[in-house]
């Protein structure tokens, strides 16, 4: 792939844990967060992995760097969403968004896709610490649990 495109756009519509629809220039996209594979809707943990997402960026501008673009308008990409320092208003702080959602246990590494080592130690460390969905008894998977619920 050519160098990675970067920009800023506003998420307007957060569809479920790991895809949102954002307005740049007018024009509404469709991200999917790369790397990551969040529940479905209807499955265990579906809607606190979507809530959790919208807390994270819903109405706010945040930082896309295109990893692919699967069709128009979908576009695969790694996002940061970046806080002001309130103590003294210069420093600024950076959610690497993906990234947290596997750390915290609200999504799944794609460990068939593009090798990420910090996403696969996130993904690992969540399991082993029993975070998020990983404190369910039986967590399935939302490829298999896609390829169940056809």
């Amino acid at each position: 792939m050519a160098a990675e495109k970067s920009f800023t756009a506003k998420v307007i519509r957060i569809i479920d844990g790991d895809t949102c629809v954002v307005l740049v220039a007018k024009k509404e996209l469709k991200i999917r967060l790369y790397g990551i594979d969040a529940p479905e809707k209807k499955q265990a943990f579906g809607a606190k992995s979507k809530k959790m997402l919208a807390d994270l960026i819903l109405n706010k501008n945040i930082s896309l760097t295109v990893k692919s673009k699967k069709s128009d308008p979908l576009m695969v990409c790694d996002i940061v969403r970046k806080y002001p320092n309130l103590k003294n208003g210069a420093d600024v702080y950076k959610i690497e968004v993906n990234y947290f959602l596997i750390i915290k246990g609200y999504a799944w590494y794609l460990k068939d896709g593009p090798q990420n080592k910090k996403f696969a130690k996130a993904h690992e460390t969540a399991s082993k610490d029993k975070r998020g969905l990983w404190a369910l008894k039986n967590p399935v998977a939302p490829w298999k649990w896609r390829k169940k619920n056809k």
